[in-house]
């Protein structure tokens, strides 16, 4: 009997820890292949026809839109469902922007 149990048990931690490395392994690759926020800005004025999307491609054209869009929320604070307005000004993560931080930040 115990030795059934034991196999259990073997097998189960043999479980864990093939499932462990397997999910290491995928967060890792994940990571590498995830682009890092720019540790610059720049500034844009929203102009008529503007969208998240088309200025997360305008300022960092090689990174997926979905991302910029991710990137240009968090650094505003926008809330989820914001619609832009003319005149508002953004700050862009942008890897060759001229600001070292976002404008208004303490």
């Amino acid at each position: 009997m115990k030795k059934g149990r034991h196999k259990k048990i073997a097998f189960l931690i043999g479980t864990i820890i093939f499932l462990s490395i397997l999910i290491s392994n995928v967060m890792y690759s994940y990571s590498r292949n995830f682009p890092r926020f720019p540790e610059k800005y720049s500034v844009h004025v929203v102009k008529k026809g503007d969208t998240l999307w088309s200025i997360a491609k305008q300022y960092n054209p090689e990174i997926d839109p979905r991302i910029g869009v991710d990137w240009i929320k968090a650094a505003n604070g926008l809330p989820k469902g914001y619609v832009l307005q003319v005149g508002d000004i953004l700050n862009v993560p942008d890897v060759d922007g001229p600001l070292a931080e976002p404008i208004g930040q303490d």
